[in-house]
């Protein structure tokens, strides 16, 4: 039974590329993998038409293309319909409102990177990397995390930056030396909580940014003088991995009994 993993595959933004569970556990790294974005309706049905299907991870959901895919696999058969780590994602906005619960039913196994929605809580599977069992040590009082497409504004040039579109080896060692990250990018947040690092999540875009598990700052100017009252939380890590390795178990399963 061939197995296919649907997620943001072709994209230089690195929280996309490496959201993919396929990188962290063995019984999916061989299979196919496709980019969500560049598959029209009529090609889509015949990709997922009696295969085991695997969405995500990435900020999808409530996303146009993906409802149209939604609307196809309503009258497509699929032997598993799975989400991992998928997450909520309209610009502009704050509310996490979920068109997609009317979908929910059509999914075997559904698991939302957002916390409190009435979905079964999954993060990015991105948490099972090796490097987050690193010991950094910490170089930098303040950095910069910048969505390449949405540069912050009003904020101290000096503070050191990177954007998302680098690369992950190289995040990982930035985010991790420093005491606290300001950034606009989901993932930046996201791996910085991880790291046991204080997060000020600015000017922030999209819903996804309201919907963390462990709940951030969240500030459109900053101030190196105020106090932010900000939180560091040390059983991120552990709380992540656990989720996905539970989630991880359940699949496997799943496919087994096949």
């Amino acid at each position: 039974m061939e197995i296919v993993n649907i997620y943001r595959k072709k994209t230089s933004n690195t929280g996309d590329k490496f959201s993919t569970p396929t990188k962290y556990f063995d019984y999916l790294k061989d299979i196919r993998t496709l980019d969500i974005t560049e598959l029209p309706p009529d090609q889509f049905l015949k990709e997922v038409e009696g295969k085991i299907i695997i969405f995500g991870g990435g900020g999808f959901l409530e996303q146009d293309y993906f409802k149209d895919y939604m609307n196809v696999l309503l009258g497509a058969k699929t032997e598993l319909l799975i989400g991992w780590g998928i997450g909520h994602n309209i610009h502009g906005v704050c509310d996490m409102l979920y068109d997609s619960h009317k979908y929910s039913d059509k999914f075997h196994l559904l698991g939302v990177r957002d916390s409190a929605n009435g979905f079964e809580w999954v993060p990015c599977a991105s948490c099972m990397h090796s490097m987050f069992d690193e010991i950094f040590e910490v170089k930098n009082k303040i950095v910069i995390y910048e969505h390449k497409n949405f540069p912050l504004r009003n904020l101290e040039p000096n503070f050191p930056k990177m954007k998302n579109g680098d690369s992950f080896e190289d995040v990982i060692k930035f985010l991790g030396g420093a005491e606290l990250v300001i950034t606009n990018s989901y993932h930046g947040a996201y791996w910085a909580t991880l790291l046991k690092r204080r997060v000020i999540v600015m000017q922030p875009f999209s819903s996804k940014f309201f919907g963390f598990r462990h709940p951030l700052v969240v500030a459109n100017s900053f101030n190196i003088k105020d106090n932010y009252n900000i939180p560091v939380y040390p059983d991120a890590l552990k709380e992540a991995r656990e989720a996905n390795i539970r989630f991880a178990d359940r699949v496997h399963k799943m496919i087994e009994k096949l």
